[in-house]
């Protein structure tokens, strides 16, 4: 017993998004393309949205948050490694036992398989700062020194070291919280 329903164009133009986007029942599907078959103005309406619908693109809106994420917990990387080379010649230098670690752990999630760029970013970065401190100080005081070389490699190596025993800890606290499979 078909029975045949005429709806109005309101009632057509409320069900067109929900046929557009293929959540509406198999009798809203059928009153709405009856209806288009016989009213041009709800035919229109609907081949216009149906055609300039603006897709949404789940992935390309995962993506872009998952980069954002990534690229703000990189600043935080960085913020975090320019802190630790800025108090390394001063009395707050032993902050660093905290930070180095929390910058290398950070790394580990963040960066996951390629956790190793975050020590060898400190060790470079520290590095740098480091001479450039020394060197200035070495040219007012007695001019450049061997000291000018070695002291800073000593003092990045313990900082590449302390953000690799970050990675470690939280690697191994990775590992020990990790969920086991059902059997």
């Amino acid at each position: 017993m078909n029975k045949k329903i005429n709806i109005s164009c309101d009632v057509c133009l409320d069900l067109i998004p929900l046929v557009r986007d293929k959540v509406a029942s198999e009798d809203s599907n059928g009153l709405v393309y009856e209806h288009i078959d016989k009213c041009d103005s709800c035919k229109a309406e609907f081949a216009y949205t149906d055609n300039n619908q603006d897709i949404i693109d789940d992935k390309k809106i995962i993506h872009s948050i998952r980069k954002s994420l990534f690229l703000t917990a990189l600043i935080f990387i960085a913020c975090g490694a320019l802190l630790g080379v800025y108090l390394s010649n001063s009395m707050n230098m032993f902050y660093n036992f905290l930070i180095m670690p929390i910058v290398g752990g950070s790394g580990y999630l963040i960066l996951k398989k390629k956790w190793v760029w975050t020590p060898l970013w400190i060790f470079i970065l520290s590095y740098v700062w480091l001479f450039i401190q020394n060197a200035f100080e070495g040219m007012l005081s007695s001019g450049f020194t061997v000291e000018t070389l070695y002291i800073p490699l000593f003092y990045s190596g313990i900082y590449a070291g302390l953000t690799i025993l970050g990675v470690v800890i939280v690697a191994l606290l990775k590992y020990a919280f990790r969920k086991e499979g059902t059997e």
